[in-house]
């Protein structure tokens, strides 16, 4: 037991485990809770680590296995830790097979025939380890058990591990943190009751405690200043997990944008279904090609019925010319607004002169650019706020500008993103529509992040 609650502490304090029953995080499954773990924090404490992994040794310690196997992601680390310490083969086991290569869903050692046992950091609803479980087997493993760090220890996943006829063991659980909690005075009585109410029914928890659900509408400014956010989605896996975004989100959110990535994963799907939810769209595929081939992707663009598409205003006149032809031929009355990217947002000064070559200074060249946009008949430019800053006073008239690389007003941008600014701020520099996408759907609780951003515009507006 004192193993047990001195994880719990760790977990506590290195803030692998938080406590929020105000503002309840949303998980990717789409249900929301006053918990949030994320056990990756972990590894970047070498004493905590290590305490974590002798208790790892201890539970297996008279364990008969051949093979180690952690659960991709956030199991693999600790698995490679144990493998390396008892000198055992490793693999590990993605959620799905891979749809390249050999297919394999199973890396590294080989686990047919073997004994294997199974590490993971979290236990949710089991979900994620009775699918490791099934590879496993399917693969001809013998499975002695899955270890974890921590249990949720909702009531119905012990169940789902007897009925697959596997042993569960974990260093500690949510009862324990709990107890830790409460002795640390962490937590309130209150919310103690709040917890145990989401513990004990996790999916109906939302509907009876989230403060979101029951808080005042949005400000007549808020509701301005909501015209004036643009979602990007991205990373997202599955058509279901985009409809999820999109509900959850869509309160606080004006626009939502699909890149690259999701129009490469599930073509004009994705288009379609953002288009039935009633959402208004940004077509965010940056076309950059000779113009013919422009003129006819821009055409086929607006046929599907978007509200902006993007091109690069680095394709010249001519190409950007040819966008507005293709925009033009398109057989539906409803025309979108042609946007042209500057210069991308994960682009500096030191990029532009040594890697690209081009020896102008960067305000200087955007500047180029918008100008030479506004005159092949584009609607509007992209470029990030922080260049609206400098340029404010030789802006061309009547573009409409689209500004990525926003931060949040308590939550970062990704790393890649260099040239940044905060939503009140770029709206004050003349931001007509702000792309944000990470700040929000990066956040532990995406709905509080998109609020805040509101309130930061209202300011302003």
């Amino acid at each position: 037991m004192e193993t047990s609650k001195e994880i719990a502490r760790i977990l506590l304090e290195k803030e692998a485990v938080t406590l929020n029953t105000t503002h309840p995080y949303t998980y990717a499954s789409g249900i929301r809770g006053p918990i949030y773990c994320d056990n990756r924090k972990l590894i970047a404490h070498p004493t905590a680590r290590e305490f974590i992994c002798k208790a790892f040794l201890e539970k297996i310690k008279n364990s008969d296995f051949d093979v180690i196997a952690g659960t991709a992601t956030a199991g693999i680390p600790w698995a490679s830790f144990l493998a390396q310490h008892l000198q055992k083969p490793l693999a590990y086991v993605r959620s799905e097979k891979k749809a390249h290569g050999k297919g394999n869903q199973i890396e590294g050692a080989e686990v047919q025939g073997k004994k294997v046992i199974i590490i993971e950091d979290l236990i949710s609803t089991g979900g994620s380890s009775i699918t490791t479980l099934e590879a496993c087997r399917n693969a001809g493993a013998i499975v002695c058990g899955i270890y974890a760090i921590f249990s949720y220890d909702f009531p119905d996943t012990q169940k789902e591990f007897q009925k697959n006829q596997c042993t569960l063991i974990t260093l500690t659980t949510f009862s324990v943190l709990l107890q830790v909690a409460k002795e640390n005075k962490n937590i309130t009585p209150e919310q103690e009751k709040i917890l145990l109410a989401w513990n004990k029914d996790p999916v109906s928890w939302g509907a009876q405690y989230s403060p979101l659900k029951n808080e005042s509408p949005l400000t007549e400014k808020e509701q301005k200043a909501k015209n004036l956010v643009c979602l990007a989605l991205d990373d997202l896996h599955s058509l279901d997990d985009v409809k999820k975004q999109i509900q959850s989100l869509s309160p606080y959110v004006g626009m939502f944008k699909i890149g690259k990535e999701l129009f490469t994963r599930f073509g004009t799907e994705v288009v379609k279904l953002c288009k039935e939810q009633n959402k208004n769209l940004f077509l965010d595929l940056k076309f950059h090609d000779i113009p013919n081939t422009v003129r006819l992707a821009v055409k086929a663009a607006t046929e599907l019925g978007v509200d902006l598409i993007t091109l690069h205003s680095s394709g010249g006149k001519e190409m950007m010319k040819a966008a507005v032809q293709g925009r033009k031929e398109a057989n539906l009355a409803k025309k979108p607004k042609l946007i042209a990217v500057t210069v991308l947002t994960s682009i500096d000064e030191q990029t532009l002169h040594q890697e690209l070559k081009i020896p102008e200074e960067i305000n200087s060249y955007i500047l180029h650019l918008m100008f030479l946009a506004k005159e092949s008949g584009m609607d509007g430019v992209v470029c990030s706020a922080a260049d609206l800053v400098f340029l404010k006073d030789n802006l061309p008239h009547d573009l409409f500008f689209v500004t990525p690389g926003i931060q949040g007003p308590y939550t970062t941008v990704g790393s890649d993103q260099k040239r940044i600014l905060t939503p009140g701020k770029a709206i004050q520099a003349g931001a007509s529509l702000l792309v944000i996408g990470r700040a929000i759907t990066a956040s532990p609780n995406p709905e509080q992040a998109a609020k805040e951003i509101l309130q930061d515009i209202a300011k302003v507006i």
